[in-house]
Parts: structure tokens; sequence; C-alpha cells
């Protein structure tokens, strides 16, 4: 964990009340360093690591691209090919942060090897229930496996009201889109509601209740559900990223996979991320709606290519609507505002 010091003239104004009982008088604490949660916190935290780098660059070379690329806030992930250059970069990044004095710990690694370098004291924690499971940016990580997997809390209510069923899609977790059809069907679920301005802790309707009773007791099914976190393969030949995208009447989306193709031309394909939006509420044709898909494709696209720091060889983007691909490839200056920013995009 990252920790910033705060100036004097801060810490004053940053204070806690601790109370030992209802009874006694509260205890003032003046705290000392950034409170997480505050506002200014997370530009302090990427901050730091900023100003430690610099200070630190020629010292700790490998540590260097590792601590401006691979590190979230108060998480890292990164990786490398080799046990050996893992230690390595273990070592440095260690001796980097403890310039600053920051103790980095919660160590963990799907190479077993690596893990049992990591002294008990700076590894990860677990339960013994969810032994081997890490959370990595919010992700259940089985690290051993090296597989993501999914936790779902859903308590079925006999009368479920619409705060029981937003607080229940709110709990499923999932930044990269691995489960993006489960999602996209709870958040058009979730806009029916809102359509028909149910009250937030009224019961809902007989038909409704029924229907989310059916959705929320699939949901115990996602755990079964494990993704690959390696999407590469040795020594590949060639990378193609391959882009879908559609829509429908209710949702639009895209998904992005990774092709990896052999010398000898078979290859493997992994799924890498996908989005999807609920469709407005307003009527809005398919065309237009098929455009709004190819937006978010050209936009997810070039966020994931930005993020996996590989050279690609080649990037192929699908649509099924000729309407939409006609549309796209006219020149910017004829067309309407949405679709010369998809032009631009692409």
């Amino acid at each position: 964990d990252i920790s910033t010091n705060s100036c004097r003239s801060a810490s004053k104004r940053l204070r806690i009340l601790w109370f030992e009982d209802n009874t006694c008088q509260p205890i003032t604490f003046k705290l000392n360093t950034i409170t997480y949660g505050t506002a200014c916190a997370p530009f302090y935290a990427i901050c730091t690591v900023k100003q430690l780098t610099t200070d630190e660059s020629s010292e700790f070379p490998l540590a260097l691209e590792i601590a401006l690329r691979d590190i979230h806030m108060d998480d890292g992930i990164t990786g490398t090919n080799d046990v050996k250059m893992a230690q390595i970069l273990q070592i440095q990044l260690i001796d980097m942060f403890a310039k600053s004095g920051t103790n980095l710990h919660k160590w963990t690694s799907s190479s077993l090897e690596l893990l049992n370098s990591f002294p008990s004291s700076n590894q990860e924690r677990t339960f013994p229930i969810d032994a081997h499971v890490s959370k990595t940016l919010g992700m259940n990580w089985l690290h051993l496996d090296d597989y993501f997997i999914f936790k779902v809390d859903c308590k079925q209510e006999p009368k479920p009201t619409k705060r029981n069923v937003l607080s229940v899609i709110a709990r499923l977790y999932d930044p990269l889109g691995l489960l993006g059809p489960v999602i996209c069907k709870m958040n058009v679920f979730l806009q029916t509601l809102w359509l028909e301005k149910f009250s937030f802790d009224d019961p809902l309707p007989q038909p409704i209740a029924v229907e989310w009773n059916h959705l929320a007791s699939s949901l115990k099914a996602i755990e079964l559900i494990k993704i690959p976190r390696w999407i590469l393969v040795d020594s590949p030949q060639k990378l193609v990223l391959r882009c879908f995208s559609g829509s429908s009447q209710t949702a639009y989306g895209a998904v992005l996979y990774l092709q990896c193709v052999m010398p000898d031309d078979t290859s493997t394909s992994k799924l890498v991320a996908s989005k999807s939006r609920v469709s407005p509420r307003k009527t809005v044709s398919i065309p237009r709606l098929e455009l709004c898909g190819c937006l978010l494709a050209a936009q997810l696209k070039a966020k994931v290519e930005q993020a996996l720091n590989l050279q690609i060889d080649s990037i192929l983007m699908y649509i099924d609507s000729t309407i939409s691909l006609t549309r796209i490839q006219t020149s910017p200056h004829r067309l309407k505002t949405l679709t010369a920013l998809l032009r631009f995009n692409g």
C-alpha cells in the first residue's frame, strides 16, 4: 500500500474522532497521511509513484517501466517470461519503493517456485475456504491455476424490490466484460424496472418477480466459469486482434479476441474483453444502433491495443450491417456527427 504524508497545514484539517464507548468523550486524532477515500488521494498516490520513478530511474531501470505502466493505485500487476527475471524485478521494485519508506507486500504469483521464494510475511493471505484465490484489482484470480473466477453473492428475497435487484446487479464486478452477455441481460432487466417507474422498496409485481427470481437463481452458474488469464502462446508467428460488433433493439455491444497464429498455421483465439450498452429508452433505428456498436468496438479496440503492450500484426473489425459499413467508408464531411466521429476513430 502507498501512503503519502500530508503537509503540516493540511494535517490540522485531517482529523478523526475516536469513541471508546458511548459514555466517553471522543478522542481527537490528527492524521499525518492522506486518507484513502478523500478526493485528492488518487492524485497523490499516482503523483508519488511518478516522482519516485523520476528520482530513482538510473538506479532501478527495470522497475521504472513496471512502476509507470503496471501499478494501478495501490495494486501492481506485471509478469515476465521466466522466474529469474521476475525475481530481479521484484528485488528492484522492493528496493526502489523502500527509498520512499513504502513496504511492498501481499505478493502472489502463478509460479509456485516464485511464490515459495517470497517471505511468508509478505505473501497475500487468503481464508482457507478461498485457498489460492487472490484479489487482483477487484477480480478473483485463481493464481496457481492461472484462471479468473467469479463469486456471486445473490440472496433471493421472497418479495424482491427494485432495491434488491439493483444491489445484486451492482455486485457483479466485471471490468473486462468477461461476463458480457450476463451483465447485459441484467442491465436490460434493470432498465425495464426503471421504465415501469417502480418504487425502490415496493415489492415487484408477480410476473416480474418470477422473472427476476429465475434470473437470480441462474447466477450461481457463473461460479463454474473459469477464464484463462494467459491469452498468448509460446513463440507465436503472428498476433491478430479480431473485434466484432452488433446491435439489437434492446442492446448493442462489441467483443474482442486475440488470435495467436503458429508457424504450422494452427491458431488459438482467446477472449480479451467486451463491452455492451443498453439501447436508449427513446426509439432509435437499428442502423443507428449498429453505428453505436461500431463506435463502441473502435473505442474498445483502441483501449485494449494500448493496454496489451504487444506487437499486433493485424487488426480486423467485423460488422454484419452493410448499411453501417457503407456509411463508415463515406467521406466524414458528408456525414452527421456520430458517423463522422466513428470514421475518425476507425
